[in-house]
């Protein structure tokens, strides 16, 4: 810049960028005037150790960092580094019939660790035999010792229980018969008498509990069918992980109409702050659903047909405004299945038209655009065994505005006895029939799970316990689940591959409200 008595002469200036200001060229006149460009972006922090503690061998280990130029400070955690154990060493010897004790001594922080070692057990070897006995010697501990064969086991124990045996065989038959007659017909008889007291009294609770307990008595079962309990739950989770253990907590309570079906449901966590909520209307259906965040509420709106299939979906923002909408208008065949389906959105209008098979799985599914032009189609075929499973399953697919005149995909889907996926072929047709592209995929079986689940007296599942394993039958973690008497699930535990727990999910269940709504009468 210049004037009538000054021209400027610049001399230039780097200023490097640091963590709190962007760098730049400096560009001054010994007159005073100054201008800046080139301007480079900050440059990130430059961090020291200001403190740091070495990991012990239960305890975590940390650094703490700070930035030189603006003061950030960043704490940084290692895991513990475990015991250095050394070799296991005798402080008292096993015998043949005695445990010893074992002992062994951290080399990093002098922990000791005692264990049993196990008796060891008779070194035998045989000196006499007879029909009824055998005479061992001991080689560890010098006794002679007589075990009797299988014969002399008999024979001894005939002669001193001759009377009893006799009398407590009868006994066994007598009760036995008692037992399987009474839990047969009496006890599965007088829980159904008290269930239809309870039924014709409006003590819904105990009905249920007593028909829970009939073993499918006569109509137990149908009549259990009429029966739908809902809950209050507490929900906890635990998850363990070498850098600390995370756990979080949250309740869920209910509030129910006049007919029994759910009117809200509200979901806090441990400190009371609501998280959801949800209304329904008198069939059950979600009508509001709210989640709540620290920036606000996100909140949705359905309404549904008398089918039960949704119609329309307004969802909010944070502030409340509407962010979208969709809405939904089916036909139906006499059997109740959808015919077509139009689907408004604030974009455009899509119809979907639904043919179905023998079975009732989809056979044919069309897609228009807004204008009626078709969009897709979709052709499904299907293979089944004796047991009416799936083996294969073929779809094509015609696209690109013409419903066959533009080529048509082919996806052919097999499948192994267990229902997964052998293979996968894909294949691209062109208007006229030529087959331009093929793809095949084959799957081969990677893992395997072993599930061993137990029972209560009434049927339902107490406990199940699910192991994963590699192709080369190594574990890779194992799941193990509890459940009460009426089916809930109330414990989920997670293991490793070592056995070690990763994480468990509890369900406790309050307040339980019985709906008695006789559909089968």
């Amino acid at each position: 810049m210049e004037n009538n008595n000054h021209i400027h002469f610049f001399r230039d200036y780097i200023v490097p960028s640091t963590c709190k200001t962007n760098g730049y060229t400096l560009h001054r006149c010994d007159c005073g005037y100054e201008h800046k460009d080139n301007f480079t972006p900050l440059s990130g922090h430059s961090y020291a150790i200001v403190s740091e503690t070495a990991p012990t061998c239960t305890q975590n280990g940390s650094r703490v960092i700070r930035c030189t130029v603006c003061g950030e400070e960043i704490t940084e955690f290692f895991a513990p580094s475990g015991h250095a154990w050394g070799e296991w060493n005798f402080q008292k010897f096993p015998t043949c019939t005695e445990d010893g004790v074992k002992m062994r001594i951290c080399s990093r922080c002098g922990l000791k660790e005692e264990a049993v070692a196990e008796a060891t057990g008779h070194k035998l070897t045989v000196q006499e035999t007879t029909k009824d006995a055998v005479e061992y010697f001991c080689e560890n501990c010098g006794q002679t010792i007589s075990q009797p064969t299988s014969r002399g086991k008999r024979k001894n124990f005939v002669a001193s229980h001759k009377k009893s045996i006799i009398a407590t065989s009868v006994s066994i038959v007598l009760v036995a018969a008692l037992l399987i007659a009474t839990f047969s017909f009496f006890i599965p008889s007088y829980n159904y008498s008290v269930a239809l007291d309870s039924i014709e009294s409006g003590d819904y609770a105990q009905a249920y509990s007593s028909l829970k307990k009939c073993r499918g008595f006569k109509d137990s079962k149908d009549l259990l069918a009429d029966f739908t309990v809902y809950y209050e739950e507490i929900y906890s989770l635990e998850r363990n992980s070498i850098y600390g253990t995370y756990t979080t907590k949250e309740y869920t309570k209910v509030e129910f109409c006049e007919n029994g079906n759910p009117e809200s449901m509200v979901t806090t966590d441990k400190n009371g702050n609501i998280k959801d909520r949800y209304q329904y209307d008198d069939k059950g259906n979600i009508v509001v659903s709210n989640h709540y965040y620290s920036e606000g509420n996100i909140r949705s709106r359905y309404e549904y047909d008398d089918k039960g299939n949704t119609t329309s979906e307004i969802y909010y923002d944070l502030e409340g405004n509407v962010t979208g909408e969709d809405r939904y208008v089916y036909k139906y065949d006499e059997s109740g299945e959808i015919l077509s389906c139009f689907h408004y959105n604030e974009n455009n209008v899509l119809e979907y038209k639904y043919e179905y098979d023998e079975k009732e799985d989809t056979a044919i599914e069309f897609h228009y655009y807004s204008n009626g032009a078709p969009r897709y189609k979709y052709e499904y075929e299907y293979k089944r065994n004796q047991n009416d499973d799936v083996t294969s399953s073929v779809q094509m697919s015609y696209h690109f505005g013409g419903v066959e005149s533009s080529g048509k995909d082919v996806e052919k889907i097999k499948y192994n006895l267990f229902g997964n996926i052998k293979s996968s072929t894909t294949e691209r047709y062109s208007a006229n029939g030529y087959l331009a592209v093929t793809n095949e995929i084959k799957y081969e079986l990677i893992t395997k799970d072993i599930c061993i689940y137990s029972y209560y007296s009434n049927g339902a599942t107490k406990s199940t316990s699910t192991t994963l394993y590699n192709k080369d039958n190594g574990v890779i973690s194992k799941e193990k689940q509890k459940y009460n008497e009426y089916g809930d699930l109330t414990l989920d535990v997670d293991y490793d591959s070592e056995g070690n727990i990763t994480g468990q999910e509890k369900y406790e269940y309050i307040n339980p409200h019985i709906v008695y709504t006789p559909k089968s009468k």
